[in-house]
């Protein structure tokens, strides 16, 4: 019988769901399998574990729908980190789990925010300050007590839904974006802003499906390359006069899809109004012409409608994991002022 290569998943209900419930893992354990297939000996090295072609893999799974990750943010579905900072009942319980668990997770997939976002006493700073002093080293010395800092923790970026106040969801979205370019080993998973809801605020089955591809191609990636995954980026952006000019970074090799009216790109004047835009492209540029004169920029920015035909993004991969994949989106970033 094979070994499994185990991993861990844990958050609130887009791993419950995605994960415990299969949509998102199904396409998830195709990219693992597949580098397994063909960087066992590589994955094995990056890992510290034996890992053979024919290996499996194995979900640990501990995402509980609609959990804060802060006490303070609880809704009634339980909380991770007590507001002091010791570990809540949640943490305390996937601990416990972790440790009855033979075969320790090699990497971990965490995907949350949705339930602090909805908190109208948000204190952003207190939120990092639990995620980084207690959830993740938790985790990670549960995982691997030796070397906890070893443990790979990949973040799903949080998106938009529709019940929760746009401007927590953008200031949560930027302190993951600050946790992962701060904290060792910390890498970006998936980005949830690109995928469209159902009447529940979750994602349909195709986005499910479109989670779990892009967050397994990022783990593939590393743990058998030692690279990160490259997704469109931007690069910088200027303006003159009314207009902005957007540079994006494409992987080498790669195709830019380019819409012909890109969504997500949020434009703000002074007085903190968002400009509409018109959108023209030279390259891989994007210049956005607006009726008056921006000050900021922010990406992604919530739309009235959800329309994937207008997100920026990589062509489709050439080795679908499933029928109609989509090539990874233009990724998140922090707010840029003029």
């Amino acid at each position: 019988m094979p070994r499994t290569l185990p991993f861990l998943t844990f958050g609130q209900s887009y791993v419950e769901q995605g994960y415990g419930r299969n949509a998102s893992l199904s396409p998830f354990n195709v990219a693992l399998r597949r580098a397994i297939a063909t960087s066992a000996a590589a994955i094995s090295t990056r890992l510290g574990v034996t890992v053979a072609a024919g290996d499996m893999t194995q979900l640990r799974q501990r995402g509980i729908g609609g959990s804060a990750i802060l006490q303070a943010n609880d809704g009634g579905n339980g909380y991770w980190v007590a507001n002091g900072n010791s570990a809540g009942p949640l943490l305390t319980a996937a601990v416990a789990a972790i440790g009855t668990y033979a075969d320790k997770p090699q990497f971990a997939i965490w995907s949350h925010g949705e339930a602090d976002a909805q908190s109208s006493s948000l204190n952003v700073a207190n939120v990092q300050t639990a995620i980084t002093t207690r959830l993740f080293p938790d985790i990670r010395s549960a995982c691997d007590s030796g070397a906890p800092n070893s443990v790979l923790i990949f973040v799903d970026i949080l998106g938009f839904r529709y019940i929760a106040d746009q401007d927590r969801e953008n200031a949560l979205r930027d302190m993951m974006l600050n946790v992962i370019s701060s904290q060792t080993n910390v890498f970006r998973g998936s980005e949830k802003y690109a995928v469209e809801l159902d009447s529940t605020f979750h994602p349909t089955q195709i986005g499910y499906q479109t989670l779990g591809a892009h967050t397994g191609r990022r783990v593939a990636e590393l743990i058998a390359t030692g690279n990160v995954l490259e997704a469109p980026a931007i690069a910088t952006a200027g303006r003159s006069g009314t207009s902005v000019t957007i540079n994006i970074n494409v992987p080498s090799g790669k195709t830019l899809v380019k819409p012909v009216h890109p969504a997500h790109f949020g434009l703000y004047d002074a007085g903190g109004v968002r400009l509409p835009y018109s959108a023209s492209w030279s390259g891989d540029s994007v210049t956005l012409t607006c009726p008056s004169v921006p000050v900021s920029l922010r990406y992604p920015d919530r739309e009235v409608f959800f329309d994937a035909s207008r997100i920026v993004r990589l062509a489709d991969p050439a080795d679908p994991i499933f029928p109609g994949e989509p090539g990874l989106p233009l990724q998140s970033r922090l707010p840029i002022v003029f």
